[in-house]
């Protein structure tokens, strides 16, 4: 086959906070490119300058991007990569960028009529608690997520449950949340805690996947819960009424073209037992290790990681091939 003739490059590891989920992504998505064939190659990065480099004496056909988090997910090793004129798998620049932060993602979708939680941005320049406070006085009494905006694996995410709290104590903690919160961006988002049932939804070439259900033994679905093996339950196809299940596909379709993803991007979602459901994220590099959802939403339609990695890559080289033309 021409296209396994090409060379396509695994660029994964990075710098960032995920660096060891990516190094796992990484392995994984070689192993299954020359499983298949390909004239793969795996590039393990430490940081950005170890890029500048890497194309001078010699440039792939493709790449396939294994990087998770800051200067993987936020669209500028996109940048570089279409600076330079190396073609890659995955969303674009301003997809990237546009979905790395919650903020601008949540506003976005909610501006498209897209199902989001209720939420409040707060930057850091500006924060003023006291202020916070005073234009959101029942703030302390609801539960709430505090997110950093640029992060990714709910790395620089905190809980709030006010019952959890003595009243007298509530303020303090809050305030506390925030500044942890901060420390991994200069912006973040408070976002109302959704009690109900956690789903995904993988969008790839146009089509939604089969949701996954994501049930962990834990409360929240943390890091820990997302990448120890025997820490969280999933089940896919998720077990749910067709016509709210195609409903739902539908709405992560519709926030997957908004946001301008491209090739394949996952979206996360909270459904309470009334039927109502909200769009929580967009992940544009999603995981791909042994607990990885999107290889188990692919393996419900049929298709193994490896089958599932070469349909990215040759639709992707299909898709660049069009480009030209």
């Amino acid at each position: 086959m021409i296209m396994k003739a090409q060379e396509v490059w695994v660029i994964y590891g990075g710098e960032s906070s995920e660096r060891e989920v990516s190094l796992k992504t990484g392995a994984n998505l070689l192993a299954a490119l020359l499983s298949k064939g390909f004239q793969a190659k795996g590039v393990e990065i430490k940081s950005q300058k170890d890029l500048l480099g890497l194309f001078q004496s010699h440039k792939p056909d493709l790449v396939v991007l294994g990087l998770h988090g800051t200067f993987g997910e936020d669209g500028r090793v996109q940048g570089f990569l279409e600076t330079i004129g190396v073609p890659y798998v995955g969303s674009g620049v301003l997809s990237s960028a546009l979905c790395f932060n919650k903020a601008v993602t949540q506003s976005l979708l909610k501006q498209n009529g897209s199902p989001v939680a209720p939420f409040i941005i707060c930057e850091r320049i500006k924060f003023s608690y006291d202020q916070l406070l005073k234009e959101n006085p029942k703030i302390l009494n609801k539960k709430s997520f505090i997110k950093a905006a640029c992060q990714g694996s709910t790395i620089g995410v905190y809980r709030y449950d006010p019952k959890e709290f003595p009243e007298n104590e509530r303020k303090s903690v809050f305030r506390d949340l925030c500044e942890k919160a901060f420390q991994f961006d200069d912006e973040l988002i408070i976002e109302e805690w959704i009690e109900g049932r956690e789903l995904t939804c993988a969008v790839v070439m146009d089509e939604a996947y089969p949701l996954v259900e994501i049930r962990p033994n834990s409360k929240f679905y943390d890091y820990t819960s997302k990448y120890t093996a025997g820490q969280t339950e999933y089940l896919c196809p998720a077990p749910l009424e067709l016509e709210l299940s195609q409903k739902i596909q539908a709405a992560c379709l519709k926030a997957f073209k908004v946001l301008r993803c491209q090739d394949y991007a996952r979206i996360d979602v909270m459904l309470r037992d009334s039927g109502e459901f909200f769009i929580l994220e967009a992940n544009t590099l999603p995981g791909m290790t042994a607990t990885s959802l999107v290889p188990k939403a692919a393996k419900a339609k049929g298709l193994s990681f490896e089958d599932f990695v070469e349909f990215l890559v040759t639709q992707s080289i299909s898709r660049q091939k069009g480009l030209k033309k």
